[in-house]
């Protein structure tokens, strides 16, 4: 998947499908990081058996080297400044289930948009990459969504379904999507 780009803030991110075991566990460290470390998420329910048969999508963001150190207490900004990427977001496409899930973004990254993008990416690989009988067996995206998350993804274009439940101690709920399928 290429870069995905917008005209604000995020406009230097880029979110590629985990194609190897190292972007994958990258993706598994920040889902720990958010669920377990900070949600406070059981460890042993984190990676489960969904994983294997689901596509993994993260999102980088440049970062910036540090300045070298200097003696000066003026620092000015290196011409020659080198950035990296940092994988900050990630969230798990499971195209048999059509469900989408483990969407998470690490605390720095949050409010800027990232997110949607990433929803946004995994909407159009589903789009582009299902074949004409799974679209045709599958009318809806689905996932079950924290009820703290309702909100955002309404706005992405979800609508609550079903009752309130309970998952590993707190409130979920199970969260819809249509998909506009043309058939050929």
């Amino acid at each position: 998947m290429s870069s995905v780009s917008s005209s604000n803030a995020t406009s230097r991110c880029s979110i590629h499908i985990a194609k190897t075991k190292d972007e994958v566990e990258a993706c598994y460290d920040i889902r720990m990081e958010v669920f377990v470390v900070e949600q406070g998420f059981p460890v042993d329910t984190e990676i489960d058996d969904y994983d294997p048969i689901s596509t993994h999508f993260f999102l980088n963001v440049p970062i910036t080297d540090p300045p070298p150190e200097s003696t000066s207490f003026i620092t000015l900004p290196s011409v020659t400044s080198s950035s990296t990427l940092k994988p900050v977001g990630t969230v798990r496409w499971t195209p048999s289930k059509a469900k989408v899930s483990r969407l998470a973004l690490l605390p720095a990254a949050r409010k800027q948009g990232y997110g949607r993008q990433l929803l946004e990416a995994v909407h159009r690989h589903a789009e582009e990459t299902a074949s004409t009988e799974e679209m045709r067996s599958v009318s809806e995206r689905s996932g079950e969504k924290s009820i703290y998350a309702i909100p955002f993804y309404e706005k992405m274009g979800y609508a609550a379904e079903g009752p309130e439940f309970d998952e590993d101690g707190a409130p979920h709920m199970r969260m819809v999507r249509q998909i506009a399928f043309e058939p050929l």
